[in-house]
């Protein structure tokens, strides 16, 4: 069996999963993804708040026509500081190529399809603390931002 994680979840979208973290309820909005309801959605996080005071996040930015992007980031809520904060990857070739919406610039690589950002967050929803192995991911620091 494992190990059961103390803590708390909390989902900010507004109507997915009827507010719950349940992987189950998840699912759909990726199996059955249909770009008008993320759109009306719009984005969104989920967290986990873990008994050793750290804060982790993963923010689900859904760009119709682009893809999914996931960010993941762990903050220390004692210390106010971001531990670390990465990107999912899709292509390593295309993190210099930058799509930009609402003065947001994200690399196109970046970019998952529903199929492929689906075992990230199903993941995080089962293991908070630790990056899905079943996708690439960059750390913000690697990514060279516009300015």
């Amino acid at each position: 069996a494992g190990v059961k994680l103390m803590g708390s979840f909390r989902n900010t979208f507004l109507s997915f999963a009827g507010g719950s973290c349940d992987a189950a309820k998840w699912k759909p909005y990726f199996s059955e993804y249909q770009a008008d309801v993320w759109d009306a959605e719009g984005d969104g996080v989920l967290q986990f708040h873990a008994d050793d005071g750290k804060e982790y996040s993963l923010v689900i930015v859904h760009w119709s026509g682009v893809g999914f992007l996931l960010q993941l980031a762990c903050r220390n809520l004692t210390t106010n500081r971001s531990e670390w904060c990465k990107f999912s990857v899709s292509d390593r070739n295309r993190l210099d190529q930058f799509e930009e919406r609402d003065d947001l610039h994200y690399p196109v690589g970046c970019f998952l399809s529903p199929t492929d950002a689906w075992p990230a967050v199903e993941d995080f929803l089962s293991q908070p603390t630790q990056p899905s192995s079943r996708i690439g991911w960059i750390d913000d620091a690697e990514v060279s931002w516009p300015e």
